[in-house]
This record gives C-alpha cells, sequence and structure tokens, in this order.
C-alpha cells in the first residue's frame, strides 16, 4: 500500500500466520479443483497483464483456474520472489492476486531438508552448469511439505532434472504448464486414459535429444 510519506513511497504490509484456519481460509475452500503449485514466473504469467516472453505455456493454466478445475498455490518463495519484483506497479498487481489464491503460510521446517535431498540427487556437475537449480529445489521441496499433488514450473531444465526423482520419492508430479491438461485427464479416469493402454505393448516413453529427431 501507498505509504503516508509526502513521496508516497511503497509500504510492505506483514502478516503471520498462527497455523489455522481463518476467514480466508473458508473463502478457499469453497473452491474446488486439484490443488497445483506453480513457481514464480508461471504465477506472474497468469497475473501480469501484459504479454511476457514465453507466456504463452502458462496460458494453458488460466482455463482451468477459472473453471475451478484446479485451484493455484503460492509457496513462501515464490512469495519471496513476488516481493522482489522490480518494477512497483507490476509488484502491486502480483502481491494484490494473491488473496484470490491459497497461500502456504511461511517455509515448512520440514522444506530444507527435502531441498537438500532433491539438490543431493542431481551431483555437482549440474549443479555448476545451473545453479538456479537450487532455487527451484526449495520451489519443489515447500510443494512437497505443502501436500499438493502436482507442481508446475517454465523451467525446463528444472522439469527435466526433477520430475522423474520427485515422482518416485515423493509421488509429486512435476510438470511444464503446456502439460497439465494430459495430468488432470490422466488422474480424473485412468482406466480411460488412453496413453495408459500403452503399458502393454512394445512402445516406450522418454524425452528425446535433438540428435534424435527426424525431419521427413
Amino acid at each position: 500500500v501507498t505509504g503516508r510519506s509526502k513521496a508516497g513511497h511503497p509500504l510492505t504490509i506483514w502478516w503471520l500466520s498462527h497455523g489455522h484456519d481463518d476467514l480466508l481460509s473458508l473463502l478457499l475452500e469453497q473452491n474446488h479443483g486439484q490443488r497445483v503449485a506453480v513457481d514464480a514466473n508461471v504465477y506472474s504469467d497468469l497475473h501480469a497483464g501484459t504479454r511476457r516472453s514465453g507466456a504463452h505455456h502458462s496460458a494453458a493454466l488460466a482455463p482451468l483456474v477459472a473453471d475451478q478445475q484446479i485451484k493455484l498455490v503460492v509457496c513462501a518463495s515464490v512469495r519471496d520472489e513476488l516481493y522482489a519484483t522490480t518494477s512497483a506497479k507490476l509488484r502491486e498487481r502480483f502481491l494484490s492476486a494473491l488473496v484470490h489464491h491459497e497461500q502456504v503460510p511461511g517455509a515448512d521446517k520440514n522444506a530444507a531438508a527435502v531441498a537438500a535431498d532433491l539438490v543431493a540427487s542431481l551431483g555437482d556437475e549440474v549443479l555448476e552448469q545451473d545453479p538456479s537449480l537450487r532455487q527451484d529445489a526449495r520451489f519443489i521441496a515447500e510443494a512437497i511439505c505443502a501436500d499438493v499433488d502436482v507442481a508446475v514450473s517454465r523451467d525446463e531444465n528444472a522439469v527435466i532434472q526433477f520430475s522423474d526423482y520427485v515422482l518416485a520419492r515423493y509421488d509429486l508430479i512435476l510438470v511444464n504448464p503446456s502439460e497439465i491438461r494430459s495430468v488432470l485427464d490422466a488422474e480424473s479416469s485412468p482406466g480411460e486414459y488412453l496413453p495408459a493402454r500403452l503399458r502393454n505393448t512394445g512402445f516406450t516413453t522418454g524425452r528425446p535429444r535433438p540428435s534424435q529427431w527426424r525431419w521427413d
């Protein structure tokens, strides 16, 4: 909010949760749908009000939120990134929109241990090539501790590096925004989900490398 100084500097309002439901919790409970944790990029894409580079991927979530098929969960590390937004106008826009979504109140005490485990699963070479994976690990760990089933990140490398590990160890589905529809379809009717019928065939799945692509 705008402060009372002559320059009108913005003030940050701090809120400490007591860990129990409040009036806003009751409001959020009326919003049924799959709880989906989103990283700061995806959240910003949905609430910036202007076209951001790569935002077309996140656009797949907007109609699902509007139809209450999913409800967004904002973790503590994502909220920290929103507070650090350079543009005052964008920062106000992002923070004002938080009231419409479930927020994880503060960092879970177990999240640090989970994040350390995720980082350890990568190896030093991977971390040297992409140090930002440490921040991604914090977001994913908070999503795990918030007991959500699905986390969405626009960081392609984070999805590649962590998705298999977190699914096997923590039962968390980590996907790109464009893949969220497939996740919902698979969970809503697993018996009818067509890709599941390939399990007993000779087909295999995996992430192809550019060297494997064939252009016919």
